[in-house]
């Protein structure tokens, strides 16, 4: 511990009293500044201060002429960036409790010209582009491609839906799409029917496309000899296929997968 022979200040470091006998017991008495009369405890503060005292100094008004706020500091910055709403601490504050809006939230290429420029873009590209389009002998290659794959067994996917592997005691090892069939195949084997997943396909006229198509129900129930076609979302093709089909059959939505006591989620 050092300690201090004038006064009672003691430190550990030994700079720290050299600069405590610099700076509180120094004899030099001419650190006066000619120009302000400040005093100073050593040479080298006054050396400093010379420096900006020699500076003639500007008067800055901190009052902001757009937004009337004080800016304590870089006040021609604040004002070259203000638009007159205040500080960015006033802007938060006021922007804290608004709900925030998507910019483009209920805007069409109607009532939106950005969007409706970029519509018209794109349309232009595509008019102009130039695209491949199969011959129909190629048409007709691929269709017979499909149809034999759907003979091997293959199943498309449907839509969005996952496939989801499930053995049943009854129907065996199968694949389902989604969490509504296979709550329906749960189902089935808990009330002991004898039923399998459906692979047969039957022709139908596609008047959407002009064309002759195919169609797969999900299941066939042999006991009831019927037919069932889980389906969440009726569209105007499968009103056409199920008016050209022949078989009996049953349509299983959510009211009717409900009214069974089915617990059905979508996956």
């Amino acid at each position: 511990m050092y300690n201090c022979k004038k006064c009672n200040f003691s430190s550990e470091n030994a700079s720290l009293l050299a600069n405590h006998y610099k700076y509180s017991h120094s004899l030099i008495t001419n650190c006066t500044c000619d120009k302000c009369n400040k005093v100073f405890k050593s040479i080298g503060g006054l050396k400093c201060h010379y420096k900006s005292c020699s500076k003639e100094k500007t008067v800055i008004d901190h009052i902001c002429p757009k937004c009337g706020n004080y800016i304590k500091s870089n006040i021609k910055k604040h004002i070259n960036y203000c638009d007159g709403s205040g500080t960015r601490k006033q802007k938060n504050e006021k922007n804290k409790n608004k709900i925030k809006i998507p910019w483009s939230k209920g805007l069409t290429k109607e009532n939106n010209n950005s969007l409706k420029k970029l519509s018209d873009t794109l349309k232009l590209k595509y008019q102009t582009q130039e695209t491949i389009k199969h011959t129909d002998k190629t048409k007709k290659l691929l269709s017979e491609i499909i149809l034999e794959r759907y003979k091997n067994g293959w199943q498309s996917t449907a839509g969005r839906c996952k496939k989801l592997d499930y053995h049943s005691e009854i129907a065996g090892d199968i694949k389902v799409d989604g969490g509504w069939e296979l709550a329906t195949a749960k189902y089935l084997d808990s009330i002991n029917v004898n039923w399998v997943r459906n692979k047969k396909r039957f022709k139908y006229w596609n008047s959407i496309k002009n064309m002759e198509s195919t169609y797969c129900p999900d299941f066939f129930v042999i006991d009831w000899n019927k037919y069932i076609e889980v389906k969440g979302y009726k569209t105007e093709l499968d009103e056409i296929k199920w008016t050209q089909f022949e078989e009996k059959l049953e349509v299983w939505d959510k009211n009717k997968l409900k009214s069974l006591g089915i617990k059905a989620k979508w996956l």
